[in-house]
């Protein structure tokens, strides 16, 4: 992301076994402690 940062992806879609409707799950580890900043959709 900006280098302080690092999103994986897994589940269905990490394993390559998805549907077309699908969701993406998505972690994102990160030293930012603005929580403010961040949101969540």
């Amino acid at each position: 992301v900006d280098g302080t940062a690092s999103v994986i992806l897994f589940g269905s879609r990490a394993r390559g076994d998805a549907a077309n409707d699908s969701d993406w799950d998505f972690l994102i580890l990160t030293w930012h402690t603005d929580t403010d900043s961040l949101a969540m959709n």
